[in-house]
């Protein structure tokens, strides 16, 4: 399935809040009511996570998507190059958003977007199997801006830092969806996506 147009495919639905927007849509697929992909986002999450099980800690303005689709042929297999891959595709939407962005944040194996030594953000990859089907689900949390208190260990970043001006979320969350989507649907080209990996790789 090649995907040249998000609102074709993909069904939308935003919240303010939510325990975790990947509970959700696993619940959603576990319910029955998977019907095409589709995609839930929320600004805040009560009960977000990260690879395993860690907690996500709120930064006060983040934005959480978890997109969500059935895999089919030999794309069922797991791989453990699909985090690092959707990291790929939001530093893509990243760079689409605000050019400077593509010299700070790089990629941190397997799921993390790092910019000055800090966490931006990280990327979570659930595959489940519902009546004979095998479904994967796409999570991201990403720091916009920080409200609360910050713990002194936590090496966390947020993008107004990085970009030195508040953060256009309704713009942001478009450029983001759309490379997600473009990526998921689009025919991969292993060899060329792990080349790309690699120039972008945190050192």
């Amino acid at each position: 399935m090649v995907i040249d147009s998000f609102s074709s495919f993909w069904v939308l639905t935003e919240l303010d809040r939510c325990e975790s927007t990947q509970l959700l849509a696993i619940e959603f697929i576990r319910q029955g009511r998977y019907r095409q992909p589709f995609i839930f986002s929320c600004l805040q999450q009560s009960s977000g996570f990260g690879q395993r099980g860690n907690k996500w800690v709120h930064c006060g303005e983040a934005l959480a998507i978890s997109l969500a689709w059935e895999a089919q042929g030999f794309d069922v297999a797991p791989d453990d190059r699909w985090p690092s891959w959707v990291s790929l595709w939001v530093l893509q939407a990243l760079n689409s958003y605000d050019g400077r962005l593509m010299e700070q944040v790089r990629l941190k194996w397997p799921n993390d977007l790092v910019a000055r030594n800090k966490k931006l953000g990280g990327v979570l990859i659930t595959q489940i199997v519902h009546q004979g089907r095998t479904f994967r689900i796409a999570g991201l949390g990403l720091n916009l801006v920080w409200t609360e208190s910050k713990p002194h260990d936590l090496p966390a970043i947020d993008l107004k830092t990085l970009i030195g001006e508040p953060v256009d979320r309704v713009r942001l969350f478009h450029c983001i969806k759309q490379s997600l989507a473009k990526g998921v649907g689009m025919p991969r080209d292993e060899k060329a996506l792990d080349l790309a990996l690699e120039s972008l790789r945190a050192i």
